[in-house]
């Protein structure tokens, strides 16, 4: 791979000019290619990117892209539906890929997505960046070992005509946000998910206009024995960042806690009931002097993404395409169990 990694963005919404921006920033990086089915996203990513962005190509055909032997890298921060061909086409290519949450809509295209990555031995990040947050990886050093995980990622009410609200399209807030919950539970449990126990609904929209499941209260158990519960949906307001976000509590038994919020990490220490008991806060803006402030992780994501590209490796933090497809598939198991209202077995 040569010293600088050309990299081509796949879908200019939000999310894609963000990775273009990080990608811009660092070293040794070129967003070489734009592409948007929108020319006026593309006019816009440009315009965002000031001078990074003069020497990027636009175009509206990914295939262009893909097919373009001086990119070595892509983005592929489209909408939800089309993340499988999209993917499968990249790989088919030999491009390394960072591909936006969640993998996929069913459980079908993520295995699709994944044979194709592994037959083209190229890499696939996902863009789930809230592994990469300061106090996710913090908490995670302090309780390695939890035998318990309580998770809450609740948002404000999403709109009915959102597109991420669209069955086809989307899939709905619980699997196309949601799976950022799913994975970071994975992460943090540290085993592969044996069996979900769901219940949910539609709560907080009209089913005949939106009819996804837009709320999930499920219980997972972990191949190494961690329990955990996870709540999911828009049906905020919540009491914790500003009314909507994250937060996650982590129980190792004895000794030392954690709970980890979208903007901070409060630790708790006690050897038991009637001891001294400890607390160790870290605020919003406590990030380490040789850290960049990046709240949500995403930074960091992009900066392992060039690692593993350069480098053809596979991540050390990021979930790689098979924990895409644990993700995805453990949110499709939970929506199987609400209907039946039984537990479900998941095999990966």
């Amino acid at each position: 791979m040569p010293s600088e990694l050309s990299v081509g963005v796949v879908g200019l919404g939000g999310k894609g000019r963000s990775h273009a921006a990080n990608l811009a920033s660092l070293p040794g990086v070129r967003v070489t290619a734009l592409c948007d089915v929108d020319e006026s996203m593309i006019d816009l990513a440009r315009r965002q990117l000031g001078e990074a962005g003069t020497g990027a190509y636009g175009t509206t055909d990914a295939d262009k892209v893909f097919g373009d032997r001086g990119v070595d890298a892509v983005v592929i921060a489209t909408q939800h539906d089309s993340h499988a061909p999209l993917t499968v086409a990249a790989a088919g290519a030999g491009k390394h890929i960072l591909c936006e949450k969640p993998l996929a809509l069913t459980v079908e295209e993520c295995r699709a997505m994944e044979d194709a990555v592994r037959a083209a031995g190229v890499q696939l990040l996902m863009g789930f960046n809230h592994r990469h947050r300061y106090w996710v990886q913090l908490a995670r050093e302090r309780v390695p070992r939890p035998r318990v995980v309580v998770g809450n990622f609740v948002d404000l009410r999403w709109p009915d005509d959102y597109w991420a609200v669209d069955p086809v399209k989307g899939g709905g807030n619980v699997l196309s946000q949601g799976c950022h919950a799913i994975d970071l539970l994975n992460y943090l449990a540290g085993g592969d998910p044996l069996r979900v126990y769901s219940t949910g609904g539609i709560i907080s929209h009209d089913p005949a206009l939106t009819p996804t499941t837009d709320a999930i209260l499920a219980n997972v158990t972990y191949s190494n024995g961690v329990l955990t519960t996870l709540v999911v949906g828009d049906f905020g307001p919540a009491p914790y960042s500003g009314g909507a976000g994250s937060v996650f509590h982590l129980y190792a038994g004895k000794g030392v806690g954690a709970s980890v919020a979208q903007d901070g990490l409060t630790i708790f220490y006690s050897e038991g009931k009637g001891s001294p008991s400890y607390r160790e806060e870290h605020g919003p803006n406590a990030f380490p002097p040789d850290k960049r402030p990046d709240q949500m992780g995403a930074f960091e994501l992009v900066k392992e993404f060039v690692a593993c590209a350069r480098e053809n490796r596979p991540p050390a933090i990021a979930a790689d395409v098979h924990a895409g497809r644990a993700a995805t598939t453990l949110v499709l198991s939970a929506f199987a169990s609400i209907a039946s209202g039984k537990p479900v077995e998941i095999s990966l």
